[in-house]
């Protein structure tokens, strides 16, 4: 997946399920129609800068982390943890954050390794 709105869609996903929310919990939450989330995280539809705003606030997490693509989820399946790890993070400091990130991404480096 190499574009940014390709990357949007997979990460609104990837969030809402992270947080065991239906596409027509986080619709509800964020005021929007259910088949337009569907459309959003299909590709199909590309938010706009508003609609991004009320997902990224249903979702609970800051616009910064939202778009934090720096960790590389091509490899292996390890998304679903990493996006867990960041919602049980979300209330440490960001150099806190900065530091456990930079952790996990050594150790997930070193697994692909051996």
């Amino acid at each position: 997946m190499g574009s940014l709105s390709a990357h949007v869609s997979e990460r609104i996903r990837e969030l809402r399920n992270s947080r065991g929310l239906s596409q027509e919990q986080l619709a509800l939450k964020a005021n929007l129609n259910t088949s337009f989330i569907g459309a959003i995280e299909r590709g199909v539809k590309k938010p706009t800068v508003d609609t991004l705003e009320k997902i990224i606030t249903a979702l609970d997490i800051s616009v910064q982390d939202f778009f934090n693509f720096e960790i590389d989820f091509s490899k292996n399946d390890t998304s679903d943890v990493l996006n867990k790890l960041n919602y049980i993070l979300k209330d440490f400091n960001q150099n806190q954050q900065t530091t456990i990130y930079n952790l996990v991404k050594q150790i997930v480096t070193f697994k692909n390794q051996t």
